[in-house]
């Protein structure tokens, strides 16, 4: 006789790492585990967050934040062209134990040996990270109480132009009791967030707690910063159309960018010049072969193409040929150099 058995729903199913639930259950929101449950279920595709976006039914940008807060915590790993994997058993349960520490301090649950000093930022952003939510009694008291807190909650109805639905109101009182951020700061990220029709909630806590990590506590630190972040977007959308790219890029990719064009202070020409030579060099968009090219010429001062230009003549001079050493042996060289570095991916 032969014997079958129905499972039913039980017949498809999936594996998630324990240490999901042991560790991080109580920390990760709702988003976070929705889409970590979604990319285990679909491990073997490939799909963009606004696909998966709209799955789940969220913002793409919230997508990326949930990626990060596992890629944070060592669950996933993902690399420069956005390729997800996951991390060893070993590497997730040293991650886990680091976070337990945190949360040893703050809450007495989960010892993992001897207490340890911790700074007040770190505490802070894993309060951060859990989202903390506030209970309306307790946001109509602080609104009554405090006049900064009205001013803002005010200001905030009148740019979306209603009552604040219970998250949104939770975020204000998150960016003024967890991140710290002074009124007149807090008023400044909240207007840039409108202007760059930005104005979730979740985009605008994690400019908060970018913010409080960075001590932007000052109106001029802050009107600095979003002179920063504006530059960056439209960075951020020329290189899309210079680099060919159709797919967003990752935190690590703009954070690049953030530094090419802020800290370096280079223009769209320079920018075009490392692409260049990175596709010459590797065959394909590398951000870190690009990021190495950009990291030599600001160490060197360059500021402009004429100076790479002059480089190369005296390269050429150095070899003995001025008139018929090859662009392509440069470029090579300088191909070379990279790969020698160790920094290639």
């Amino acid at each position: 006789m032969n014997y079958k058995i129905n499972l039913g729903i039980w017949g498809n199913v999936f594996c998630i790492p324990s240490v999901i639930v042991d560790k991080y259950i109580k920390i990760a929101g709702e988003n976070d585990i929705k889409v970590l449950l979604y990319l285990l279920r679909n491990s073997n595709a490939v799909y963009e967050s606004k696909e998966i976006g709209e799955q789940l039914g969220i913002e793409s940008e919230q997508v990326e934040e949930s990626i990060s807060f596992w890629v944070k915590r060592e669950v996933l790993r993902i690399d420069e062209s956005g390729c997800l994997s996951a991390v060893e058993k070993g590497e997730a349960l040293n991650a886990a134990k680091a976070d337990n520490k945190v949360r040893n301090e703050n809450t007495g649950e989960f010892s993992y040996g001897s207490a340890k000093t911790i700074s007040e930022s770190v505490v802070r952003k894993v309060n951060l990270e859990r989202t903390p939510d506030f209970p309306p009694v307790e946001i109509a008291q602080t609104v009554r109480n405090n006049a900064d807190a009205d001013f803002l909650f005010k200001h905030c109805e009148k740019l979306y132009g209603r009552p604040l639905k219970h998250n949104e109101q939770n975020t204000v009182m998150i960016i003024l009791e967890d991140t710290c951020l002074p009124a007149e700061v807090a008023l400044i990220l909240i207007n840039y967030c409108f202007t760059v029709n930005k104005a979730k909630p979740a985009y605008m806590r994690k400019t908060a707690l970018d913010w409080s990590e960075s001590e932007i506590n000052t109106i001029e630190k802050a009107e600095e910063r979003v002179a920063q972040l504006k530059n960056l977007n439209d960075a951020v959308s020329r290189f899309k159309k210079m680099f060919e790219v159709t797919s967003a890029f990752s935190e690590q990719q703009k954070n690049m960018i953030d530094k090419w064009v802020n800290a370096y202070c280079f223009g769209d020409e320079m920018i075009e010049e490392a692409y260049q030579l990175t596709l010459n060099g590797t065959g394909k968009l590398s951000f870190p072969y690009m990021n190495k090219i950009l990291e030599d010429w600001h160490s060197k001062g360059f500021k402009d193409v004429n100076q790479i230009s002059k480089e190369k003549s005296a390269v050429q001079k150095k070899n003995g040929d001025d008139s018929s050493f090859d662009i392509a042996e440069i470029e090579k060289m300088i191909h070379n150099q990279f790969i020698n570095s160790g920094d290639s991916q």
